[in-house]
């Protein structure tokens, strides 16, 4: 099983958990519904229903027998078009958050893939220019070439194997003259969750001022943990 970003999944069992982390012993993400600008209802906790629809937002994350991805609820199988908002218990309600569900346990799936969204979707997507790489891994990896963009989201999550403490790095390397960006330093003996959506993610790897002659860059990941990253390009003026 391998889902993209923005992949719209189909739940295929009744009750499946939405959480703020990728744990069955995490608390569940708390749901409201808009039924009037600016009125939302609260709907409690969020448990999902075969026939609902989620959107990718970050994963693969394989722990134990379960491999987890953080989703956006995606009503009626659209992707950004929603009344459904979640958040974690101690938000302030501001805004609304992707949350963790198991795909599969084991030999058990609880998602499939509906559809994969079309690039107009994105709104921002053109054809040659940046996307977005999501990936999740367990040990070291290497990308393919991405294209240059001067502003990204990194989204992240990492896991330790076992107690013993691991070590993860992730550095953006230019494909020319710029020097490589260490992007993501950190080491854990549990689970640490970077900034995973909004514009409170490090999002600036390298900006205008990085010269160099360069115009595509790979990322390459050294790692002893596990591990589930997102680098997308941010649109802006």
């Amino acid at each position: 099983m391998g889902f993209r970003d923005s992949d719209i999944l189909r739940v295929e069992v009744d009750g499946l958990a939405v959480r703020e982390g990728p744990s069955r012993s995490s608390l569940l993400m708390q749901g409201e519904r808009v039924v009037g600008v600016p009125i939302a209802e609260p709907t409690g906790d969020v448990r999902l229903n075969a026939g609902d629809f989620v959107s990718v937002h970050l994963g693969p994350l394989s722990i134990g027998d379960t491999i987890w991805y953080l989703v956006w609820p995606a009503e009626g199988g659209l992707l950004f078009h929603s009344t459904i908002s979640w958040n974690t218990a101690a938000s302030d309600g501001s805004g609304s958050s992707p949350g963790w569900v198991a795909a599969s346990v084991g030999p058990d799936h609880y998602l499939s893939l509906h559809r994969r969204p079309d690039p107009s979707e994105y709104g921002s997507a053109s054809p040659g220019g940046p996307t977005t790489l999501m990936t999740g891994g367990d040990g070291d990896y290497e990308s393919g070439s991405q294209v240059r963009h001067d502003l990204f989201w990194i989204n992240w999550v990492v896991v330790a194997r076992d107690s013993s403490p691991c070590e993860f790095s992730m550095t953006l390397r230019p494909d020319g003259e710029a020097a490589p960006l260490v992007a993501i330093e950190t080491t854990t003996s549990g689970l640490l969750q970077g900034p995973l959506t909004g514009p409170d993610s490090p999002d600036t790897p390298w900006g205008r001022s990085a010269g160099g002659d360069w115009e595509t860059f790979t990322v390459t990941i050294e790692s002893s943990c596990k591990w589930a990253i997102r680098l997308a390009p941010m649109a802006h003026d």
